[in-house]
């Protein structure tokens, strides 16, 4: 993915693994603020079949609104190369659970 974001205000941080068509990383918002976010990228090439589903979940995710839901910022489809969706900070579920396992576990034998 790079540090590059192709136009868009921010910058990519670090990858967060997890198991998704979807790739998924930090952000910073390029102010003075460096307001975090998640950016959420999708690959149209590695992944041409998946492709309209994609694009459908990018319309939706710009329409959607709730507070318990998670929050669109700003998103881009690249023609025939990617679509970017940048969210509010998240973490995957899967990965949160994990986590907060393996804090238990450290908690019972440390």
């Amino acid at each position: 993915m790079g540090n590059s974001t192709s136009g868009l205000p921010y910058n990519e941080g670090e990858i967060i693994e997890y198991d998704s068509h979807w790739s998924l990383s930090t952000g910073t918002k390029k102010t003075p603020d460096m307001d975090p976010v998640c950016i959420m990228k999708f690959d149209k090439v590695k992944d041409k079949d998946k492709a309209p589903l994609a694009m459908r979940n990018f319309q939706k995710m710009r329409t959607l609104k709730h507070p318990d839901i998670l929050s669109y910022i700003d998103g881009v489809d690249l023609e025939d190369k990617a679509i970017m969706i940048v969210t509010e900070p998240c973490i995957p579920l899967m990965k949160w659970l994990n986590d907060k396992l393996s804090e238990k576990m450290n908690k019972m034998f440390y």
